[in-house]
C-alpha cells in the first residue's frame, strides 16, 4: 500500500520513477519510528518520575499529620500533669 501510495504521488507530481525517493521515505519512516520509540521512553520515563514524586508527597502528608497527631498526645500529656 506505502509503495502504490509514493508512487501515485510520484505520478501526479510528474517526477521520474521514484525508487530513490521512495528508498529515501523508508529510512526517513524508520527515523520516524526510532523518533517515537525514543520519545515513548522519555514519557514513561517521566511518567515514573512523577509517580515517585507523588509517592513522596503523600508521605510527607502522611508524616505531617502523624506529628501533628504525636504534637496533640504531648500537649494533652502535659496539661494532664
Amino acid at each position: 500500500m506505502f509503495n502504490i501510495l509514493a508512487e501515485q504521488v510520484c505520478v501526479s507530481v510528474r517526477q521520474k520513477p521514484c525508487s530513490a525517493r521512495l528508498t529515501s521515505l523508508r529510512s526517513n519512516q524508520f527515523k520516524y519510528k526510532d523518533s517515537i520509540k525514543i520519545i515513548r521512553k522519555q514519557v514513561e520515563k517521566y511518567e515514573e518520575l512523577l509517580r515517585e514524586h507523588i509517592e513522596k508527597i503523600e508521605m510527607a502528608k502522611q508524616n505531617t499529620q502523624d506529628a501533628e497527631i504525636l504534637r496533640d498526645k504531648v500537649e494533652s500529656l502535659k496539661m494532664s500533669k
